[in-house]
């Protein structure tokens, strides 16, 4: 019995040395994507959901956060009835948020 108990507790030290390496090394485990956070405002006042673009692919409604983005440049576009459509770059940091507000134009009255 005391050979089960000694052999158990030897693995449970074991698979909770391995999961906290990391910390225990010095070593930080750092991310190699980031998120994009986004909303719209049209002169500074919220205007409600638009339709998010990423890179011409349809990602839902502002205001929302896009996950795991893989370093780089993307091209964000916002279209929303009534508003003339507005596409902006955004730079992509791994393990950071982007935070970004584009602002949409009323379409002009004739």
């Amino acid at each position: 019995m005391k050979r089960i108990l000694l052999i158990g507790s030897l693995l449970l030290m074991l698979l909770l040395a391995g999961c906290g390496a990391d910390k225990i090394s010095g070593e930080s485990v750092r991310s190699t994507t980031g998120s994009l956070t986004i909303t719209s405002s049209a002169r500074g006042v919220a205007i409600g959901r638009a339709d998010v673009y990423l890179d011409g692919v349809y990602k839902g409604k502002t205001s929302m956060t896009i996950k795991n983005l893989p370093p780089g440049t993307y091209e964000v576009r916002l279209e929303k009835e009534g508003y003339l459509p507005n596409t902006v770059k955004v730079k992509i940091t791994a393990g950071r948020r982007t935070n970004l507000i584009v602002a949409l134009t009323p379409v002009p009255k004739r």
